[in-house]
């Protein structure tokens, strides 16, 4: 049987509800020779006894559901010290090398509401906007939307900076760091068009102005032209319309919608 080889570093989270959680003395190890992760805290809250406890987990970009851990997690943890929970890995995740993060974070109101299926473990709360759409709230306020039916996380904002020309807007997605995450990038022109018809479920999407794409064509003598998408009202049919069109990529500024991939 090979050996489970982990690094692991610690990335605290707190969030205070009515009053404040407070983390100390936290360790996570490994037992040797197996993967099982041990992670022991103390915690407290200055006007309760009683918090939820979670742990979120990343190999990197890539988070890991961790599904399997028992001992101090969950709802109704007693506030005190000598507090351990055991992650079962191997049931989770079959990798046997890894760089691991782990989040552990208490609240000190009860979620009753378990992670939706396609809800990122990551965040706090959720919200089933519909059968293709969760709405993943972190303890940070950020914000993301998961798409059940492709595996893709796009911002809740669909406006998150000023305007920026094309390869700003592609260096701005790459160099991303948000809800944990930093591998986002810009979306194709087919991926934003369809897309821009899932607007109604998002906040801060600019009506009649193009949305940079990641798409670009090489023009003879090797120029380039970006393709931009937008959402119109079309009045003549009383309904909108998704276009899309070219444009050179360092002469205008676009607005820009950052996704990235679940899998």
């Amino acid at each position: 049987m090979k050996r489970a080889m982990l690094i692991l570093t610690i990335c605290l989270l707190a969030i205070a509800g009515q009053s404040e959680v407070t983390f100390s003395n936290v360790t996570a190890t490994q037992t040797p020779g197996t993967k099982r992760v041990v992670i022991s805290y103390d915690v407290s809250s200055t006007q309760t006894n009683r918090v939820t406890v979670w742990l979120g987990v990343k190999n990197g970009t890539e988070a890991v559901d961790a599904l399997q851990v028992t001992g101090d997690f969950g709802q109704n943890i007693v506030t005190g010290s000598g507090k351990t929970m055991i992650w079962n890995m191997d049931a989770d995740w079959s990798k046997t090398n890894a760089s691991l993060v782990f989040a552990l974070g208490a609240d000190d109101r009860i979620r009753n509401t378990p992670v939706p299926t396609g809800g990122d473990p990551l965040a706090v709360s959720w919200e089933a906007v519909n059968d293709r759409w969760v709405k993943n709230i972190y303890a940070n306020g950020d914000i993301t939307m998961s798409d059940r039916s492709n595996n893709r996380m796009w911002l809740y904002n669909a406006n998150p900076c000023d305007p920026k020309n094309w390869y700003k807007a592609k260096s701005y997605c790459d160099n991303l760091t948000y809800a944990w995450y930093s591998d986002w990038y810009l979306p194709d022109q087919n991926t934003l068009i369809e897309q821009h018809s899932q607007r109604i479920y998002f906040s801060g999407v600019v009506e009649n102005c193009y949305y940079w794409s990641s798409t670009n064509v090489t023009l003879p003598g090797g120029s380039i032209k970006a393709m931009g998408v937008k959402s119109w009202y079309y009045a003549y049919l009383g309904t909108f319309r998704v276009e899309s069109d070219s444009f050179s990529p360092d002469t205008y500024d676009y607005f820009v919608w950052p996704v990235r991939s679940m899998q």
